[in-house]
């Protein structure tokens, strides 16, 4: 009974994960349901966990270590916006709190805010990346 329990919950959890791919670079991901990131822009890249931030838009705010990325997105449609940071993730999250007064951390890059999704990121699920690299191969084969 146990085995079929966990062998549903796994199912399950494969089934409703909730893991969106960028468009233009499907090796970087938002994984909403583990709270983890891995993207790249330009020269920058960061892989690490994020926190959500509730307000009138979507906020994430990604702790890669190195630096720190706040993420305006579309709730799972596609990225809007970021700004890069170099700095303590604790100092920098009340920062943008305070309307993004960035006074103790160093603006690496920023485009926000912004209304419409980056070019190129737009985000997908594994089925829809499938979905499209299929629809090329058919065409490309016509």
């Amino acid at each position: 009974m146990k085995n079929t329990t966990l062998l549903l919950l796994l199912i399950t959890q494969s089934l409703i994960s909730q893991i969106k791919y960028v468009e233009s670079d499907t090796d970087s991901y938002i994984d909403f349901t583990n709270k983890k990131v891995n993207l790249t822009y330009n020269e920058y890249s960061i892989e690490g966990n994020y926190t959500k931030v509730d307000g009138k838009y979507g906020f994430i705010i990604a702790d890669g270590g190195e630096n720190v990325w706040i993420i305006s997105h579309q709730s799972d449609v596609g990225i809007n916006g970021i700004d890069i940071l170099k700095g303590d993730y604790k100092t920098i999250l009340k920062e943008f709190k305070k309307k993004r007064k960035y006074k103790k951390s160093i603006l690496l890059f920023s485009n926000l805010p912004s209304e419409k999704i980056m070019d190129g990121y737009n985000l997908l699920s594994k089925r829809e990346i499938e979905k499209k690299e299929l629809s090329m191969k058919f065409d490309s084969e016509i």
